[in-house]
């Protein structure tokens, strides 16, 4: 009994931490401060909003990829608290001054404040089980899109002020269990560093996964119908089948479903919502909306599940700049989509043509790059970064004994090039990719390059890998032959 109240109070503290950020970074922002910027920019005001938002996204990427200890410091999440919480009440006083200086003021720090915090809740529920997780992230929409009906109903003063406070709940929710998971980024190097001697720890954000993403709130931005008036019919029911599936799922199996899953019925979904215009009907706008959103649903769920907890238990290291990467990709379809939609809005043909261009490339990208993408065979080729401390004993490198064995077995067995043989005997030793760019006078991309070489025509995936083999190869008496029968034979799953 005691297990399972745990259990359900884990989930149930997801439920709302997750609720709590839809509201605030979503539902707050496309109700209320969206219609803010309409006088000063018109049709665009959805469209700028989603493109500052994907450069506040981009930033974070790149400062969750190369400056990830200054994000794991406690007092940069307090003071995204403090600024979300000034913005909310610089917006405040914007509604009633009017000024369009302050409100885009308060527009930029509300933003600025909120994006940080919307990944910072995720991070703290890193170390939940996934059927915990998943049951309640999956809650979590239907629960932010009832409140969204309900704060539809409010005037934008008690909105704002309601924004003002949300930052400080969020905060204290997860404060405690963030800590953990952010720890580790200050005490290891930066996933920028890592990436070049730990390439299968991280995806790059050419990875088919962040390209699905952009194209699915694509195909959701260019869709005729407004969620934000369909929020406001009295019971949006098709946001339940989220948890319903995903709760009925794990009972009847009494396992996670797998990420490919999510993903099938986060496109069904989607292809629902663009097919809905073929059928007559007075609810067709709100079918559309409900349709389009439950499918985004699944499709954020897939990357929040997958970014925490798939790639987060093999690699904790991983989970920042893969929902950076991932939200950075959502915000770039919103606005990219935006930008479509108001070109094409007003002419009926033009609109008929873009839908059904829209619905070609998204079913056909479904169809043909991702025909033998496997979401969880990707998972399971991640490997754990295991940091390797850098060696400084300089007399070890002057020392040729053993690598002239070395060079000769990693050039005949191997087939490395003189320069590939360089790297590897330094990567061999601990070094790390600066030092080997200061000591052989080349570029990050240069030794990059060698360093994935080298991984591949030894089949190995860390630098730690590599240092395993190199060791390997270095045991003393056994002939070169000898040595080599016992290395295929203990090594062929390395």
């Amino acid at each position: 009994m005691d297990k399972l109240m745990s259990t359900a109070g884990q989930t149930i503290r997801a439920m709302i931490v997750v609720a709590l950020a839809f509201v605030h970074s979503y539902w707050i922002p496309k109700l209320f401060i969206v219609p803010l910027q309409v006088p000063m920019l018109g049709d665009w005001a959805m469209a700028a909003f989603d493109g500052f938002v994907t450069v506040l996204y981009v930033a974070i990427t790149v400062m969750a990829h190369c400056f990830s200890h200054f994000l794991a410091r406690e007092s940069t999440t307090i003071v995204s608290v403090c600024i979300s919480i000034v913005g909310a009440f610089v917006l405040l006083l914007g509604t009633r001054v009017l000024g369009p200086v302050v409100l885009l003021a308060g527009i930029a720090l509300y933003c600025i404040g909120s994006y940080w915090l919307n990944l910072f809740i995720h991070i703290s529920l890193a170390q939940m089980n996934s059927k915990q997780y998943l049951a309640g992230v999956a809650l979590a929409f239907p629960v932010a899109r009832f409140a969204a009906a309900l704060l539809a109903n409010f005037d934008i003063q008690a909105a704002l002020v309601l924004g003002a406070l949300l930052p400080v709940a969020m905060y204290m929710l997860s404060c405690k269990g963030a800590r953990t998971v952010l720890a580790s980024y200050s005490a290891n190097p930066s996933p920028y560093d890592l990436n070049v001697t730990n390439p299968s720890s991280f995806l790059p954000f050419t990875n088919k996964f962040f390209v699905a993403l952009f194209l699915f709130v694509f195909v959701y931005a260019t869709l005729p119908a407004s969620e934000a008036d369909a929020v406001q019919h009295p019971l949006p029911l098709l946001t339940v089948i989220v948890p319903v599936l995903v709760i009925g799922y794990q009972v009847v199996t009494r396992r996670s479903p797998k990420a490919d899953f999510l993903f099938q019925v986060a496109a069904l979904l989607m292809v629902a919502a663009v097919l809905v215009p073929l059928v007559s009907s007075n609810v067709q706008a709100i079918l559309q909306s409900d349709f389009a959103a439950c499918g985004l649903s699944f499709a954020e769920l897939l990357l929040y599940w997958y970014a925490v907890i798939l790639l987060g238990s093999r690699n904790t290291l991983s989970i920042l700049p893969t929902l950076a990467w991932g939200r950075a990709a959502l915000s770039t379809g919103a606005t990219v989509g935006d930008i479509v939609k108001i070109a094409t809005v007003g002419d009926p043909g033009i609109m008929a043509f873009v839908s059904a261009g829209v619905a070609f490339l998204f079913i056909g990208y479904n169809l043909v790059a991702l025909k033998r993408f496997d979401f969880d065979v990707m998972a399971s080729r991640t490997v754990p970064v295991r940091v390797v401390p850098e060696r400084v004993d300089t007399a070890q490198e002057t020392d040729r004994s053993d690598d002239d064995t070395v060079d000769r077995i990693l050039v005949d067995w191997f087939h490395l090039t003189p320069r590939e043989v360089e790297v590897c005997l330094l990567l061999a030793r601990g070094r790390s990719y600066r030092y080997i760019e200061n000591k052989l006078v080349l570029s990050r991309n240069t030794v990059k390059s060698h360093i994935k070489n080298i991984y591949s025509k030894m089949d190995v995936h860390s630098q730690q890998a590599l240092i395993d083999v190199c060791e390997e190869l270095l045991k003393s008496g056994q002939g070169e032959t000898e040595a080599k029968e016992k290395f295929v034979k203990e090594n062929s799953a390395v």
